[in-house]
């Protein structure tokens, strides 16, 4: 159900999104349209079913040049969407200006599914649509037989289906009676073979004044097993309410419909609805639609059912944006074992409509997200909504639906299909291996410094860093910390790992070697004495800390326009030789211990003999 045809609304300027939602939504793409569309397309997804991450097939319609509104088929493969087809009509249909679509779909196997909707025949009474996949082959449409209390001139329709098996499924929809009055319709097939439609009881309380279809109807199924669903929609009640409504299939029969409790508001009189249900397993369902709010707006509701026991319809707040969300409606609803995911629309106060989508994470609700990541189409203002959404894994979502193109008096001029990636839960994992670790000798002590990685979606919650050898440690939140109690003159590498909700990373790779301690203090006391082409340099021993003694002094005279003669020894004196004679050199000497080097010596001149 698109949001417009709830509001009403007028559509002018841009988007906007929630901050931090395109983590987690899109990309989308546009789906293209059958070759023989019209130029303003008018296409739309309605329904989607995936078996796996790359197989899912979506259905919906789309305008042909000859200006006919017939279905269409879209494929998702590991390569992306491919353009959509068009499946053939019933032998019947009616030819230009009629109208079909298909909304539903239900797939057993990646080869073998079933499309339902609605198709226009040749005298203009709308039907109920099916179509099949088989082995990779589609059927040509075809239509179920009505209840016995069908209307001759008929306006009918299949809006959902679920098949449990190949073969073995269940739609439902709505029909109108000979009076006018709206019914709930259902049809099951079995070995492929389906069966004609049957009524289900409207709840009690409900009127009986003649209503379109649409208004009353089954428009969301969800089975378990081939003898038992559950069916959602929404009836007329005594004072005129649209008011949502559910019903249950045991043991292969159905129930008669129920009423659904709306959360408190304060109209007499207003429309609400579910729209959409699905079930993990038996008495383990959600389901979603909308509701008339204390202020007079549309705005999202769920119902959940935990061990058989539903808990009537809880309102949805709305996320804060700018401009503000004046209302909005929640279409199409897909769980997994650890979560359920939700599609729909937001209006902005501006009149602009966005897709929303609504997450459930183990049982409870995540605030409702914009979907900001929409397809490139011309600069008219847009309006955009996703009412289909399937879940092959748990993590793994794709949404379905249309992007509106908006003239500035507010009417469509043109539409083209979507299909959007969810990822409903950011997947927590262990951290990745930080980077980059680095560590600078102290006395005693190493500082280390790192470059934090992926955190695993869960916020890291501490650092270890660990010297080798040795396995000192320290922890810290920042990256960074010191690692104390060293040895001094010992090489240490250190390694850092990360940890989060979920676990420990690996370690990071080893930070280049080095030794904890202090420089030696520069040698003093520099003479010299000279003798032919030599200089025998002597000096003061250097301080240095007694866990990391002086390993050598190494001397350096230069003079220009000479070469630079340098001596090493691990005592306090070396001789320079080969030098030049005549020429005034300049002359000093630097101590060495594992940590790296003293400064310089003050510096002796001397003219070499």
């Amino acid at each position: 159900m698109g949001l417009a045809s709830v509001l009403m609304v007028g559509l002018a300027t841009s988007l906007g999104a929630s901050a931090g939602a395109e983590s987690l939504l899109g990309p989308s793409v546009e789906v293209l349209a059958p070759f023989n569309s019209t130029s303003t397309s008018h296409a739309t997804l309605s329904g989607i079913a995936c078996t796996k991450t790359t197989s899912c097939v979506a259905v919906g319609s789309y305008e042909n040049v000859s200006r006919e509104g017939v279905p269409m088929i879209a494929v998702k493969t590991a390569a992306g969407w491919a353009r959509a087809t068009t499946p053939s009509l019933p032998a019947n249909h009616a030819r230009a200006f009629s109208t079909s679509e298909l909304v539903g779909i239900s797939c057993a196997s990646p080869t073998d599914c079933v499309a339902v909707g609605s198709y226009e025949d040749s005298s203009r009474s709308v039907l109920p649509m099916l179509t099949t996949l088989s082995a990779g082959t589609w059927s040509a449409g075809s239509t179920i037989a009505l209840p016995p209390s069908a209307s001759t001139n008929q306006l009918a329709r299949l809006s959902s289906v679920s098949c449990v098996a190949i073969g073995t499924c269940t739609a439902v929809g709505s029909f109108i009676d000979p009076k006018g009055h709206a019914a709930l319709l259902v049809a099951s097939s079995t070995a492929g073979t389906w069966g004609s439609g049957t009524l289900v009881a409207l709840p009690a309380g409900a009127s009986f004044e003649p209503q379109a279809i649409g208004s009353v109807g089954l428009t969301g199924i969800s089975c378990t097993d081939a003898k038992d669903c559950v069916a959602v929609g929404s009836f007329v009640d005594s004072v005129g309410a649209f008011v949502p409504l559910r019903v249950a299939r045991v043991n292969g029969v159905w129930r008669t419909a129920v009423r659904v409790a709306l959360p408190p508001r304060s109209q007499v009189i207003g429309s609400a609805a579910l729209d959409s249900v699905s079930c993990n397993g038996a008495g383990d369902c959600v389901a979603v639609g909308h509701d008339t709010n204390g202020a007079g707006g549309t705005a999202p509701i769920v119902e959940r059912e935990t061990h058989g026991a539903w808990s009537g319809a809880v309102a949805i707040g709305f996320p804060r944006t700018t401009p503000a969300t004046a209302g909005g409606l929640l279409g199409a609803v897909a769980c997994t074992t650890r979560s359920c995911t939700a599609v729909g629309e937001l209006e902005a106060s501006d009149g602009t409509v966005a897709p929303v989508v609504l997450v459930d994470d183990s049982g409870h609700w995540q605030p409702l997200q914009r979907l900001a990541s929409l397809p490139p189409t011309d600069s008219h203002a847009r309006a955009s909504g996703l009412d289909g959404v399937a879940c092959p894994a748990v993590n793994s979502c794709v949404g379905v639906g249309d992007l509106r193109a908006v003239s500035a008096q507010g009417v469509v001029t043109s539409t083209v299909a979507m299909a959007t990636r969810i990822t409903p839960l950011r997947p927590v994992v262990d951290p990745a291996p930080p980077s980059h670790v680095v560590a600078e000798p102290g006395p005693s002590e190493l500082k280390v410094t790192w470059l934090p990685s992926g955190d695993g979606g869960s916020t890291v919650s501490s650092f270890t860093a660990t010297a080798s050898p040795g396995g000192a440690v320290c922890t810290s939140a920042m990256p960074s910390c010191d690692i104390s109690g060293l040895q001094d003159g010992t090489r240490y590498t250190v390694v850092v790992t990360a940890t989060n909700a979920h676990g420990t990373s690996r370690a990071s790779k080893p930070s280049p070697g080095v030794v904890p301690g202090t420089a030696p203090g520069a040698p003093t006391g520099l003479g010299i004495t000279r003798s032919h082409d030599r200089a025998e340099l002597r000096w003061l021993a250097s301080t240095a800390s007694p866990g990391d003694p002086v390993s050598r002094y190494v001397a350096t005279a230069v003079a220009t326009g000479a070469p630079t003669r340098t001596c090493s020894s691990a005592t306090t004196s070396c001789a320079l030789a080969s030098l030049t004679r005549g020429v005034t050199y300049t002359a000093w000497v630097v101590a060495y211990n594992a940590v790296g080097p003293s400064a310089r010596s003050a510096t002796r001149r001397f003219r070499s003999l």
